[in-house]
Formats: structure tokens, sequence, C-alpha cells
């Protein structure tokens, strides 16, 4: 800030702080005061295109809830330098880098705009610059069928043909395949039966070799009737 915007900055504590409206009366305290506090709060600006206010920064002090060091002191420029502080740590926690105007094989061109940009959100000269968040309304119209396969590694047609066979359900949700018997050695489970593990606990799926066995059932050709033609 300059003296001029260091003098109105005091003007405005004065308002609301009388011991400060008090020092701004006297002409040599008043040059004192707005020396010290210019000297200080030289490198903060007094607003910034983030939303940094130093009015509202210093209005904050006489604002705190439980805390009642405003009814003992009057602020002091190290009150306003703590805030300052605040805001540029969140200005750069909240910033995601842009892609730097360089080409990015100049390496030390790309780090000198990284570090320009950086430098300007936290000095307050340029906002932070957020990440864009997807809208709710989906992907654009052009790109909705090739979406639609992204991650589908099974055709429609043969995942239809898997759903019928019950491929993919578990057995409570496929009673049907208990009508084939278990070959796996250690279960044998008989027609109606749920499979069982090697303990005897029941299953909440088939094995493999009898959810095999009842696929086959369903893709085995159906049997042929010869006869005399009447």
């Amino acid at each position: 800030m300059n003296r001029v915007e260091t003098a109105a900055l005091l003007a405005a504590i004065g308002s609301v702080d009388s011991r400060v409206r008090r020092q701004l009366g006297d002409p040599q305290a008043a040059h004192a005061l707005i020396d010290t506090w210019h000297e200080a709060l030289a490198d903060i600006p007094a607003t910034t295109p983030g939303g940094w206010d130093i009015g509202r920064a210093a209005r904050s002090y006489y604002e705190q809830a439980g805390d009642n060091s405003a009814r003992y002191w009057a602020i002091d420029p190290h009150h306003v330098m703590a805030r300052w502080a605040d805001y540029r740590h969140a200005a750069i926690a909240d910033h995601t880098d842009p892609v730097p105007p360089v080409d990015p094989d100049h390496e030390a061109a790309w780090r000198r705009a990284l570090a320009a940009r950086r430098a300007a959100v936290m000095t307050g000269q340029a906002p932070p610059a957020r990440a864009r968040e997807l809208g709710a309304g989906g992907p654009a119209p052009a790109l909705a069928d090739t979406l639609s396969g992204v991650g589908r590694r099974i055709p429609p047609e043969a995942a239809a043909l898997l759903a019928a066979a019950g491929v993919g359900r578990r057995r409570h949700e496929r009673p049907e395949i208990a009508a084939v018997p278990c070959r796996y050695d250690r279960c044998r489970a008989r027609r109606g039966q749920p499979c069982r593990a090697p303990s005897g606990r029941l299953l909440r799926d088939v094995h493999a070799t009898r959810k095999d066995d009842y696929a086959a059932t369903l893709t085995a050709p159906a049997p042929q009737h010869t006869g005399a033609t009447p």
C-alpha cells in the first residue's frame, strides 16, 4: 500500500476504535502512526483480484468471537500481516497450475512461467487458477456413444447370452443351476443341492465345473427324433 492508502486504512480503523482515533487527532502522533503502519504494510496490497481486502482484514480483528484482545489492545500492523499470511496460504493451496503458454520442451522457460504465476497468486497480483469441475449435463452428444463402450470388454450380444446362462450371478440368484450335479471332487453335490466347501460350509456360489456343465446344457443341440413317416 502507499501512504495515502495507509492513512485511509487508519481512518477506517479509527472509526471503530477510539484509541486509534485519538492518535490520529494529534498531527505529530498521526504522522508517526502512518509511518509505522506504512513501513510494515508497504508490500501488502489494499485489495486483490482474489478477494483480499485489507479493510475487512483489519475489521476482523474487532469481530473475533471468543477473543477479547480488541478490548485491551488496539490493532497493530502485525495483526493485519497475520491475516495476509493466511490469505496467501489459502490462495496458493486453492491454486491449480494452468498450462504455461511456452514450449514444454524448453524446461527452464516452463519452470519460470510456473514460478511467475505462483508468485503472482501469492502476492495478490492474480487470483488462484481453480481446476474446472465437470458439469452436471454429462458428456457432449458426440462423445456419448464412444463413452458408453468404455470399460466394456464383452460385446452386448455376448453379455446377453451370458446373462441368459446365469454367468455372473450367484447361486442364490439362479437356483436353476442346481438342475445339474456338481462333479467337483471335493463337493459332489447332487441335483437340487447347493455346493459346499471342503469344510462342509454352504457356498453362496457354485463351483466352476458346475457352471460349465450347466452352460453346456443350454448350448447342447436338441435331440433328433427319428421315426417312420406315417
